[in-house]
């Protein structure tokens, strides 16, 4: 460090996480499973509502590791587990559309405590398919089919990735978004973040904000009744095809420094 005041932070076995005003210093003291645990112990401390690090080995249990516990746990739908080292360590399941992959994570509890007007959706993704193949290919999806509210991560049918928050509503107005032209390679750290009181929906990509800031937000009217990681919905259309790992949703507005700590640590 420069000088400057810090803080500690004890982010599972073997990490410690050093903050000031000019620089974010991590130590690894033990390097063999740290690491994942750090990001799963910092993840869990930002206390989401459900937060799935996909990181089951076998069964077809997806385990919440948020605030709403068990009563949240979600369930794979052919989902091969365990497949390839995910961010920060520990294995990753893949996701293919042609095999109807998916991960069903709707329960009564997270429909009782979601609120589509604030909030913070974050998730780790990989993309191993043909880029430019025209069609879309969901990393999280969250929707209410009577009126179509719906908040999702997408690689779009026009061959961009887009963040969009749309609280249409039969005619109240269009969907905030943002679309992003290079993916990029490897693991990739996703986030968007929303309010309609604030007035604001901000995507990011690595950490870092990608376009500009989207304002003029309407109201999510709607309670949702489909959810679902690495496909559009439970009967497995628009599958991702790659690897996901560490999603996570929130009912408040994680901060620009939360998110950067969430991809820092799990690119480490």
């Amino acid at each position: 460090m420069r000088g400057a005041k810090y803080i500690s932070k004890e982010c599972g076995a073997g990490l410690t996480v050093k903050e000031d005003n000019m620089a974010t210093t991590i130590t690894t003291v033990v390097p063999a499973y740290s690491t994942k645990m750090c990001l799963t112990d910092c993840i869990e401390n930002m206390s989401p509502i459900v937060y799935f690090p996909l990181d089951e080995l076998s069964g077809t249990t997806a385990i919440n590791h948020g605030t709403l516990g068990a009563p949240a746990n979600g369930t794979y739908i052919n989902v091969p587990l365990a497949q390839i080292e995910a961010p920060g360590g520990g294995l990753a399941p893949s996701f293919d559309d042609a095999l109807d992959t998916g991960v069903n994570i709707y329960t009564t509890a997270l429909r009782d405590a979601f609120d589509g007007n604030e909030g913070s959706l974050a998730v780790w993704a990989k993309w191993t398919g043909t880029w430019n193949n025209g069609t879309s290919h969901d990393v999280f999806n969250i929707e209410c089919v009577s009126n179509n509210n719906q908040l999702s991560m997408s690689k779009y049918f026009n061959n961009t990735f887009i963040y969009y928050w749309n609280p249409w509503d039969g005619g109240q107005g269009d969907m905030e978004y943002v679309q992003i032209a290079n993916f990029g390679a490897g693991w990739v750290s996703l986030a968007m973040v929303w309010s309609d009181s604030g007035d604001f929906f901000k995507a990011y990509k690595n950490g870092v904000q990608q376009g500009a800031t989207q304002t003029g937000l309407y109201t999510w009217i709607e309670t949702i009744d489909r959810v679902c990681i690495g496909t559009a919905t439970p009967d497995l259309f628009n599958g991702w095809i790659g690897n996901l790992a560490h999603a996570a949703l929130w009912d408040r507005i994680l901060t620009p420094d939360e998110l950067a700590l969430i991809y820092a640590i799990g690119s480490m």
